[in-house]
């Protein structure tokens, strides 16, 4: 063989196409199996779901399924960012010379970002703490509280009973 090898040709029949494209837009495989090969309403489901599972072995059928669900979501990836390009583009213009009549265009811009995914707040704690800093870290919020609480009893002149149930609390 030369450097190059060639993938090995991906021939389906018009039916088995159809089979794997149902399968790639979500379809199981006996609705799948039933939409491309037109079966028989009496025909029993558990021949449809055996057909379509022997269908999805086939090396060439399931490497179309494959190929057919990337390119989907490759063009799902592709629109997403054409979709935050646009946003970011607009937000960014009117941030420079906005006028009270952009607030309805604005809105939709902050609403199709959302769709987009790109306001999205994520925070990270790095590291792992076991069960019990977590159980001490609680229980020393909770004194902090407490103390907090008592001290502004103290300075309203609420009575000691009232502390006391802060204290039952804890």
């Amino acid at each position: 063989m030369t450097g190059k090898e060639r993938a090995p040709k991906m021939i389906l029949t018009a039916k088995q196409q159809h089979f794997a494209r149902c399968v790639a837009s979500g379809d199981s495989y006996a609705a799948a199996y039933r939409e491309a090969y037109d079966c028989d309403p009496d025909s029993q489901q558990k021949t449809q779901q055996q057909a379509g599972s022997r269908l999805m072995a086939k090396v060439e059928v399931a490497a179309r399924v494959n190929m057919l669900i990337k390119q989907r979501e490759a063009k799902l990836q592709a629109s997403k960012l054409s979709d935050r390009d646009f946003v970011l583009r607009k937000l960014r213009g009117w941030s420079d010379d906005a006028i009270p009549e952009d607030a309805p265009r604005i809105r939709a811009a902050e609403l199709l970002g959302k769709t987009a995914g790109m306001f999205i707040n994520v925070s990270e704690r790095r590291g792992s703490r076991s069960a019990v800093e977590i159980q001490a870290e609680l229980d020393q919020r909770i004194a902090d509280m407490s103390a907090g609480a008592e001290s502004a009893n103290t300075d309203t002149g609420t009575s000691s009973e009232d502390g006391e149930i802060g204290q039952q609390l804890h």
